[in-house]
């Protein structure tokens, strides 16, 4: 069932939403106070290793804004995803970046066999 949950993040306004789209996001404010991101509610049937690394992948690009970067899927987002993103989920971070090549999404800003 889509929900929120509200939690405080350093001096960021933290807000999670569970959707009914078909792809997360994750948004700030300009000053970098207030943040949200989306989270699908189909990533919630699948493992929960996946679970994990869908959050995971959401909540970096939080700390990448908060951090005042916007790398997108760059080197300072991989840095932020693979120091709180548990091992063993991190394999889906690889597949999701050969599926957007393979979509036509563009070429990634880091060396996939860097993840």
């Amino acid at each position: 069932m889509p929900g929120w949950v509200q939690v405080k993040l350093t001096d960021a306004n933290v807000q999670a939403w569970a959707v009914e789209q078909q792809r997360g996001k994750a948004y700030t404010s300009f000053s970098r106070k207030d943040i949200c991101f989306t989270i699908p509610v189909w990533v919630f049937k699948r493992p929960m290793d996946y679970q994990v690394w869908y959050v995971a992948h959401e909540v970096s690009h939080c700390l990448d804004y908060i951090n005042g970067n916007n790398s997108n899927h760059g080197p300072e987002f991989h840095r932020i995803l693979k120091s709180i993103c548990p091992l063993e989920s991190q394999k889906y971070e690889w597949e999701y970046m050969k599926r957007s090549i393979s979509r036509g999404l563009g070429q990634p800003e880091v060396n996939l066999e860097d993840i």
